[in-house]
């Protein structure tokens, strides 16, 4: 062990000297809310300034506590989390760790603490992950010296960069009760995992010490408290294999996994509630983690052809829940990297014999599979994510499952997801809303009125796409208010190394539209044309006003398929 580093660990332990302001207060009829500057050394000699913003219910003595750990890029402390949690009966914390972003009045200052990234340099006692993990462990020492907190009942959750922190910070902190690193876990700190696999060349010593002290599979080992892992299937940040590899060495009663499929760096709408329930179980005591399902496989044969089936094993002494989701893909990581995969969702009830028939295309294609148990009360929990091969189980023969078509919103999603990324576990204002479209069929809209309209999909790398050929049309259905633009780009290898991008404008008027696209007609920023289909693995539908100012008004999205048939508006 690095000396060093561990007398630094240790020192976050303990306040030491300290000096705290408080520079807002806002009192409601059952809580109060401080905003708050903290002066405290996180290194000797190294004074910093904390803002954070701390909320607790009125004559609170010895409270639970929750403390949120912001992510990256302009976010900051969150009020509206902190108010969640008092409302809930803890007390909550909410501090800076960015510094100044975006010349925001209120801020952190963190002096001259290691604030080299990866990129820059490869060791530990450099490394502003550092920084952030002893800055966290600061906050925690200080909230549990306050009178309104049990000391004994802390939890934490970060999201993004804040759910890295989140992830070390339970590795090295033993005086947590529950931690959720959100997106935050896996190899993604390692070298080739991080950002689009762009690192930079480090020694065989270094590496050797990064991995000991603040990689993520590493610290998986050392996790110190019940750990919920939540992430997205597609996400950049922490690539869901990543994660599988860290999960599995957390004992399975010392852990829970929350996976939205088809999404990056979102959740789904079971987010906030799962939350909410692993911070209960753990900090509170209150209540118990529902099951998650174990996966089996079998195959059966009928009519000539073979069926791969997979099958939901549930404990039925305990809550059962009310619909179970299964989400598979295809292809592994040799072929399709995370970011880019694309997830078959079937959701059914829960019955005596809850199983379903997987489609295969090819027996050769290796696939993943995870199933979501999503209970009465708006909590989801989601088993171990199974890597299968349907000629291993016995699948050889199968019917011809091709198929053309790339949105079917008949029986929801089909895949589809908005592709901003609305980072929070809590996202009361956004929903999608499924349409009726005039031939009879269904579209998907937003309501969303402060976002711009876009969709997205990997359904194009889906191995029931690869009869695809390049005479083929993309025939679109596609609705709009108010006169615009649609833009359409097609990506390879979308949120990875090497990532391409073609696109193709189109000019409408209002109401709904009926149009075909060749190939020919998508071209990158240097002219050249879109190869084949086969090059494309994501899709993003964007609406546009007239001019980036104008109101765009609701968009919509229907049926889109690729087609031989050329029609004319």
């Amino acid at each position: 062990m690095n000396k060093t580093f561990q007398a630094w660990i240790d020192a976050a332990n303990e306040m030491g000297a300290y000096k705290e302001t408080i520079v807002e207060r806002v009192i409601e009829d059952d809580a109060e809310y401080w905003a708050m500057n903290i002066e405290t050394e996180l290194l000797p000699g190294e004074w910093t300034k904390t803002y954070l913003w701390l909320g607790f219910p009125k004559h609170a003595s010895a409270n639970p506590a929750v403390m949120h750990i912001h992510g990256g890029g302009f976010q900051t402390v969150n009020l509206d989390h902190v108010k969640h949690w008092v409302h809930k009966g803890y007390v909550a914390l909410s501090y800076d760790w960015k510094e100044e972003i975006s010349g925001q009045e209120r801020h952190s200052d963190l002096a001259n603490m290691p604030r080299l990234d990866m990129e820059d340099e490869y060791a530990p006692l450099q490394s502003v992950m550092l920084t952030r993990v002893l800055h966290a462990k600061k906050m925690i020492t200080w909230l549990s010296l306050r009178q309104e907190v049990d000391p004994n009942r802390i939890g934490v959750f970060g999201i993004s960069r804040g759910g890295s922190i989140t992830w070390i910070l339970n590795a090295w902190d033993d005086r947590l009760k529950a931690a959720v690193p959100i997106y935050g876990c896996g190899k993604h700190l390692a070298p080739g995992r991080l950002n689009r696999n762009i690192r930079k060349a480090h020694s065989l010593e270094d590496t050797r010490e990064w991995n000991r002290l603040l990689d993520g599979v590493t610290l998986a080992s050392r996790q110190q408290s019940p750990v919920l892992l939540m992430t997205a299937t597609n996400d950049y940040w922490g690539w869901l294999d990543a994660i599988c590899e860290a999960a599995v060495q957390i004992p399975p009663a010392q852990r829970g996994l929350y996976i939205a499929a088809n999404q990056n760096h979102q959740l789904d709408h079971w987010a906030g509630n799962s939350l909410d329930r692993w911070m209960d179980v753990h900090v509170k005591g209150e209540g118990a983690w529902p099951q998650a399902p174990r996966v089996t496989f079998n195959s059966s044969t009928e009519n000539g052809f073979d069926n791969l089936h997979a099958t939901a094993t549930l404990d039925t002494s305990v809550q059962l829940p009310d619909k179970l989701r299964f989400c598979w893909s295809w292809w592994d990581f040799s072929e399709v990297l995370p970011p880019g995969r694309y997830w078959h969702v079937v959701e059914i009830d829960v019955s005596d014999n809850p199983s379903i028939v997987i489609p295969v295309i090819d027996p050769r294609i290796s696939g993943y599979l995870y199933i979501d148990a999503v209970y009465a009360d708006g909590v989801k929990a989601s088993s171990f994510p199974v890597r299968f091969s349907p000629a291993y189980i016995g699948v050889k023969h199968t019917e011809p499952q091709r198929s053309h078509v790339l949105a079917d919103f008949s029986n929801g999603l089909d895949g589809w997801c908005c592709p901003y990324m609305r980072t929070e576990p809590y996202d009361v204002d956004f929903e999608y809303v499924i349409l009726s479209h005039p031939d009879g069929g269904k579209a998907l809209s937003m309501n969303e009125p402060e976002l711009l309209f876009s969709l997205a999909t990997n359904k194009l790398v889906d191995p029931s796409m690869a009869s695809l050929t390049d005479e083929y049309m993309l025939h679109l259905q596609l609705f709009n208010e108010l006169p615009g633009r649609w833009i359409i780009t097609l990506f390879y290898r979308p949120d990875q190394a090497g990532e391409l991008s073609w696109t193709s404008e189109l000019r409408v008027i209002t109401g709904w539209s009926e149009t075909q696209i060749a190939r020919t007609a998508f071209h990158n920023e240097d002219g050249h044309i879109l190869p084949y289909w086969a090059k494309a693995q994501r899709i993003v539908l964007t609406f546009y006003g007239l001019s980036d100012q104008d109101d765009a008004g609701r968009a919509a999205v229907g049926k889109i398929l690729f087609d031989l048939e050329i029609k004319m508006n």
